[in-house]
């Protein structure tokens, strides 16, 4: 009868569980392609910012494998990636389906590399060209971290739900790893699916192998399994990332991880948890998609403004950041009226900078609070 009943409890969680999850895999496609059913209507390919090329055809397990250049003033950052052929109306798998039930996240990160990975790369590399004059007070937040000074032996970067390819994570190890830098800098990207996780190791030896006549013993990267998780689990799990890299993280990023708002309190705390108090400064890369991106920022000023330790982030929000992405988003919206929507496709920038430590009990009181609020 025990077996039964365990039996019964799997199958109403999946069938919770399928729901939400087609759910979701609804809205994202909404989100993306404007919720057309039509294969003929043509979809938006994305900023392209990134030069991408292939390297090889379709392997046995369904992967591709691909090489990405981002040029600098007088340089050039290349990284390999393994990524999954795209599927053309092809039904998901059960495992994909309930992967929420199965693994304790969401699947979308498994599905391919997103746009906004490639424009927080872009940007990114741009604010570190030693060429480009970029005058912002986030910005040069960012420039502090990464510039090498005295005042930092080590530089710790983190990439959040980074899916099957955490192309920003990767170029920033090669940017670091062809520069002549004394300090220590450890890059770690983290995914709370195991196949991310795993195709992100594969990512990291072809990039690495790629560069093999370029070595620094002073750049490491490495990949880690992380669950957002707002309850003690998720706390000791970050604590023990963090002694895992024996400090915080003074950059982290996350690129196209806000469109379900189930996920914000978890995500917020994640952020708040690993990123270092004296600071430091996370990147969330993402297109608006209705008021999922507003309602996260709604969570961040209540809890700001009610917490009794006083505001944890300064929050800017960057529309224009980039003005070659800003002349190709002009350029999309006079020429791609049809496929093109800012709301759904264009990324904004925005930027925390962490002003004190992060309470456990406070602070995602008050964020469950706000959530409900919003709900």
């Amino acid at each position: 009868m025990q077996f039964v009943l365990f039996t019964m409890t799997i199958r109403n969680n999946e069938i919770e569980s399928s729901a939400k999850a087609r759910q979701r895999w609804a809205k994202l496609r909404s989100a993306i392609v404007g919720g057309t059913s039509n294969p003929a209507e043509p979809e938006f390919q994305g900023f392209q910012l990134l030069k991408r090329t292939p390297l090889s055809v379709q392997d046995e397990n369904g992967y591709e494998f691909w090489r990405y250049e981002i040029p600098l003033s007088d340089d050039q950052i290349t990284v390999v990636t393994r990524e999954k052929a795209q599927r053309s109306n092809s039904k998901l798998k059960r495992e994909e389906l309930f992967a929420d039930l199965y693994f304790g996240v969401d699947n979308t990160s498994n599905v391919k590399v997103w746009d906004s990975e490639g424009i927080l790369t872009y940007w990114l590399l741009q604010i570190l060209d030693k060429h480009k004059d970029y005058t912002n007070e986030a910005m040069d937040w960012i420039r502090y971290w990464c510039t090498e000074n005295q005042h930092h032996a080590y530089l710790r970067i983190c990439e959040l739900g980074c899916g099957m390819a955490g192309i920003a994570g990767l170029a920033l190890a090669s940017y670091f790893q062809r520069q002549a830098c004394s300090r220590q800098v450890q890059v770690v990207l983290t995914d709370g699916h195991p196949n991310a996780v795993q195709n992100n190791l594969k990512c990291v030896q072809l990039t690495w192998h790629h560069s093999q006549n370029i070595c620094n013993d002073n750049v490491a990267i490495s990949t880690q399994r992380l669950l957002w998780d707002d309850s003690t689990n998720g706390a000791q799990s970050c604590l023990q990332l963090i002694k895992n890299h024996q400090a915080p993280f003074q950059l982290m990023m996350v690129s196209d991880c806000l469109h379900f708002v189930d996920f914000h309190v978890a995500l917020a705390a994640t952020i708040g948890r690993l990123l270092d108090s004296n600071g430091g400064v996370c990147i969330l890369c993402q297109p608006p998609r209705g008021t999922s991106m507003q309602k996260f920022i709604n969570l961040l000023m209540h809890l700001n403004t009610t917490c009794t330790e006083g505001p944890i982030f300064a929050i800017s929000l960057l529309d224009h950041y980039d003005p070659q992405i800003s002349l190709v988003h002009q350029q999309y919206v006079v020429d791609s009226c049809r496929t093109y929507d800012p709301n759904k496709h264009y990324p904004q920038m925005l930027i925390l900078r962490k002003l004190r430590s992060f309470n456990e009990v406070q602070d995602i009181s008050i964020m469950k609070q706000s959530y409900s609020l919003q709900s």
